[in-house]
């Protein structure tokens, strides 16, 4: 879930209507407040993403819709409560009903599934996915298969790579995409800590796509977590004291933004252990 939905007017506007489906069924207090409206919307976003992946959710009925959530009631209270919200948009043709600017919003997990399987939005705009532009470091929306204009090439100069974190080497030449930053922190992660690759994927797109520099800021998480995999404290007992990866993630652990311990040289470990033997 993208961050910022839990507290957002439109996340209210589906509560309040919700609560009011419930006392019109009079169980008013089974309701389950905000946190039953983000578990719809959550589910309703996985759902599409298989079974809709255009965006086009209302190719499917409303009774379908309904049954993919669990909805209790009736399937058109429910759709009416997204519709008045406006999480979901009313269209003309086949469609129906949309996510309301799903091309926009959906992850690039999504916009890679949508391309692979050689497909366009609901109305008819290609996928484009979060890249990185050649001569910026800020992220823009761009299309693989569109092609660029032919302009003179600018005079090369000499770029400073961003440091999102203090201490946090970012030399190496930034991956184009936040899902290979993902990839490459979910493998990096001991497989005994670690959830399935989308989770993953969402986790990072959620720390990393508010900030004002989204991949700089994705790269030092990567190059954060990179230290910590090669720390002393994860790789002691058979790596007892690794966090799963979705806790190192978490923004309200912060613990991705804790700096690992300094690695020992060889030379640090040899006068330990001659400090050791001498005190013996």
């Amino acid at each position: 879930m993208k961050r910022g939905t839990p507290d957002h007017p439109k996340t209210i506007m589906l509560t309040m209507a919700l609560e009011e489906i419930y006392a019109k069924h009079r169980r008013k207090s089974q309701f389950g407040g905000r946190a039953e409206a983000i578990g719809i919307l959550e589910v309703l976003w996985e759902w599409c993403s298989k079974y809709a992946i255009r965006g086009d959710i209302g190719k499917w009925p409303n009774a379908v819709i309904a049954q993919a959530i669990e909805w209790r009631w009736n399937p058109d209270e429910l759709v009416s409560a997204l519709i008045e919200s406006r999480w979901l948009d009313i269209v003309d043709g086949p469609a129906r009903l949309v996510i309301h600017d799903i091309k926009d919003h959906a992850t690039n997990t999504w916009r890679q599934n949508l391309q692979d399987a050689g497909l366009t939005w609901w109305d008819g705009s290609p996928p484009r996915k979060y890249k990185l532009q050649k001569n910026s470091r800020d992220l823009s929306l761009s299309s693989r298969k569109s092609p660029q204009p032919e302009t003179e090439p600018e005079p090369e100069t000499e770029h400073s790579p961003p440091t999102p974190f203090p201490g946090v080497e970012t030399d190496a030449p930034l991956p184009t995409d936040l899902s290979d930053l993902a990839s490459l922190i979910w493998s990096n992660h001991p497989k005994h800590r670690r959830p399935k690759l989308v989770a993953a994927e969402r986790a990072l797109d959620v720390l990393a796509m508010d900030t004002p520099s989204p991949l700089a800021t994705a790269q030092g998480i990567a190059d954060r977590h990179g230290g910590w995999v090669s720390s002393a404290e994860w790789t002691r007992e058979g790596g007892r004291y690794v966090p799963h990866l979705l806790k190192f993630l978490d923004p309200r652990e912060g613990h991705w933004m804790t700096e690992p311990p300094e690695a020992q040289s060889d030379d640090d470990e040899v006068m330990a252990i001659i400090r050791k033997r001498s005190t013996a």
